[in-house]
């Protein structure tokens, strides 16, 4: 299966793209704020690490992301997003107005 990461996993929409992913046979990775651990692994990510474990996060998951979908627009972590990324990775960027 492929390895997806989520950005902002722990949204209405952040916890249905990782149901969606892991019901679709993807081994789900997630960021989010701290607080949010715990309803994401329990919609099965099998990885988490908050948003700001930037050096972390990017260190551990090097090249590893099939697809990664940005639910924040986090534009301070894309060069991040794309260090993770595998060499044919796809990157998805959700944008939302208030």
């Amino acid at each position: 299966g492929s390895c997806v990461l989520i950005n902002g996993a722990g949204s209405t929409v952040g916890l249905a793209l990782v149901e969606l992913a892991k019901n679709a046979g993807a081994t789900v990775y997630a960021l989010s704020h701290s607080s949010y651990e715990q309803p994401i692994r329990e919609m099965g990510a099998r990885e988490w690490y908050p948003l700001f474990r930037k050096n972390e996060w990017r260190e551990e998951w090097s090249g590893k992301m099939d697809v990664i979908i940005d639910t924040v627009g986090d534009y301070d972590s894309y060069t991040s997003f794309y260090d993770v990324m595998a060499s044919s990775g796809r990157f998805v960027r959700m944008n939302t107005t208030s």
